[in-house]
């Protein structure tokens, strides 16, 4: 059947009547939102007025990104702090917390590069 070959090469071609009703906008398109894109959309807002990482949590994509941008901009913060209070001459500085510092990485799953 003529018809049924031009459907079969359609469909393995990525075409299909479906893709074209939605490309068209003829078709209702269903989206839902996960657990983890909620938590992220409120993460943005909660920080939307936060100074530079308001912005840079607006980039992210994920969860994930968000937090692992979070956690930088913390250990970022915290050897600011730390420099910070080591200039300061007229404090005294506490022995464990004069050598605290915090490592922080970043590592991609296989195929990243």
């Amino acid at each position: 059947n003529a018809s049924g070959a031009k459907r079969d090469k359609r469909a393995l071609d990525g075409d299909s009547d479906d893709e074209d009703d939605v490309r068209r906008g003829t078709k209702d398109v269903i989206s839902y939102q996960t657990e983890e894109d909620i938590q992220l959309e409120q993460l943005k807002e909660t920080l939307q007025d936060t100074p530079h990482v308001g912005k840079l949590v607006e980039l992210t994509k994920t969860l994930d990104q968000a937090r692992a941008v979070l956690t930088f901009l913390e250990a970022c913060a915290d050897r600011h702090a730390a420099n910070n209070s080591n200039s300061d001459k007229s404090k005294v500085l506490s022995t464990s917390n004069s050598n605290k510092s915090t490592t922080v990485s970043l590592t991609a799953p296989r195929g990243r590069g």
